[in-house]
């Protein structure tokens, strides 16, 4: 529990996680949280003495569950909708229909919930989420627990082709910006 505490302590420190979690909160999704490299890269900062601006991402991942809504084009919309309000570089992806995606494994199948999706990310690290209840309580999304990300450790997720987390390790380039980071033994 005292990694968590710790981890909830950063995300709630980070001024532009917290409104993105407000402007994410505002939208009035089922389960939702925001994660991979959001929340990663915070802690990973962190771990480094440093601090993570928001003009430093690439995107802001909004993960939703919600198999009722439309997919695709509604996700789209919710994009740009949140890009409008918040100035942000948001991407938000409903995980309930992951599966219909051109590239998607073959005989993949729907994500049950949320967590199901985030467990499927390709490292326990970036399978990691944060939401806000109607009071601002902060709640995590770590089907894989948050010992990793908080300890800076590569894994690939359970089921993650070896050479997929590799071929991730070199194109995010997280040992050379996060040289402290260690990769788990593989087993």
């Amino acid at each position: 529990m005292q990694a968590e505490d710790t981890l909830r302590a950063w995300l709630q420190d980070s001024g532009w996680l917290m409104t993105a979690l407000r402007s994410a909160r505002a939208l009035g999704l089922g389960t939702w949280c925001v994660g991979a490299g959001a929340v990663r890269n915070v802690v990973w900062e962190r771990l480094h003495g440093r601090r993570l601006l928001a003009e430093q991402l690439a995107d802001i991942d909004l993960a939703h569950h919600s198999p009722l809504r439309g997919g695709a084009d509604d996700d789209a919309r919710l994009t740009r909708q949140l890009r409008q309000t918040s100035r942000l570089p948001w991407e938000v992806v409903n995980q309930a229909f992951v599966h219909r995606w051109p590239g998607a494994r073959p005989g993949m199948r729907a994500h049950a919930d949320l967590a199901a999706a985030l467990a499927s990310w390709p490292e326990t690290a970036t399978a990691v989420g944060a939401w806000l209840d109607a009071e601002d309580g902060l709640h995590l999304v770590a089907p894989h627990g948050v010992e990793d990300l908080m300890a800076g450790v590569l894994r690939p997720s359970p089921g993650v082709d070896a050479q997929l987390f590799a071929r991730r390790l070199q194109e995010k380039g997280f040992l050379t910006r996060w040289p402290g980071l260690r990769q788990a033994a593989r087993g």
